[in-house]
């Protein structure tokens, strides 16, 4: 096998990976899509060149990289893929929390404050900073220091379920299945999903 078909296969691979890193985070990961996609469809075609020309090790090599990288096409370990792409956003959320002053970076969220079930006063924010909008599902970054964001939807306040879709939900809905991912402190990471999902 050539050098350049080596380097097209690990440019596919290293595409793919950058596009469900960069997915929630980034609009380069659009970029990385394309390029993936034109590699993908390369190596589509060398698959089938080599075998009609019956070469057993370029075939196993060119078939292993699409069968990797289709494979979450199918939901066949999508989950880890989700995981993995969860993990990267919490990275780079931490890492965006912890580069200014936290009064600064909250000063950054949109926050409401609300009155609890039990008459207490709480506070609830969105903190969509460097996110990508519009995804589906979208991924939001959450500040609530009551941490209900983290619980299952039937254990969410009625108060609370009310003041995060009156703030700024506008559209999107949380999934009562759908618990938040501990960020750093009271910040939590959160899928949205469409209204009409």
């Amino acid at each position: 096998m050539t050098w350049w078909k080596w380097a097209l296969v690990v440019v596919a691979l290293v595409s793919w990976l950058a596009n469900i890193s960069l997915f929630h985070i980034s609009d380069i990961a659009d970029w990385f899509w394309y390029l993936f996609l034109y590699c993908w469809l390369l190596l589509f075609v060398l698959a089938a060149s080599a075998a009609i020309r019956r070469r057993l090790g370029e075939i196993a090599i060119f078939c292993l990289t699409l069968l990797i990288t289709f494979l979450p096409v199918l939901t066949v370990g999508a989950k880890s893929v989700d995981q993995f792409q969860l993990g990267v956003s919490r990275m780079y959320a931490q890492g965006r929390i912890g580069a200014a002053p936290f009064d600064r970076f909250l000063s950054s969220c949109k926050l409401i404050d609300y009155t609890e079930d039990d008459g207490t006063t709480a506070q609830i924010g969105q903190c969509n900073v460097g996110f990508r909008s519009g995804m589906w599902p979208q991924l939001d970054l959450i500040y609530d220091p009551k941490g209900q964001v983290a619980l299952p939807g039937y254990r969410r306040t009625v108060a609370w379920r009310l003041a995060v879709e009156e703030a700024f939900l506008g559209g999107w809905l949380v999934k009562s299945s759908d618990a938040g991912q501990h960020v750093i402190g009271d910040f939590y990471l959160i899928r949205l999903y469409p209204d009409s999902a």
